[in-house]
């Protein structure tokens, strides 16, 4: 992604969100598999020379789902309060 653009379209939302990819170094990246199913995977941000890469490995899933398809949906969900407590249980699916 050319951040330079990004940046010069909304200069406030652009430094929030690269204080944010870079303080904590990791976001979901979702990309399309071959059926047309989500796949959400963790990846390293880094901005250099003005872009945004997203650091995965070569060959993994999602860079090959990125090089068939490459759209995707970059998501940071940082949250300044810590959630401590919660509650799971099944729903009886033929998943669980």
């Amino acid at each position: 992604m050319n951040w330079q653009e990004f940046a010069q379209q909304d200069p406030e939302l652009a430094a929030l969100g690269q204080e944010r990819l870079d303080r904590h170094g990791l976001v979901t990246v979702a990309t399309l598999r071959k059926n047309g199913w989500p796949r959400i995977s963790p990846v390293e941000p880094l901005f250099f020379n003005r872009q945004l890469y997203l650091g995965m490995l070569w060959r993994s899933q999602k860079a090959l789902d990125l090089l068939r398809d490459p759209r995707c949906c970059v998501h940071n969900a940082v949250s300044d309060r810590m959630v401590t407590d919660g509650e799971s249980r099944s729903t009886g699916g033929p998943w669980t």
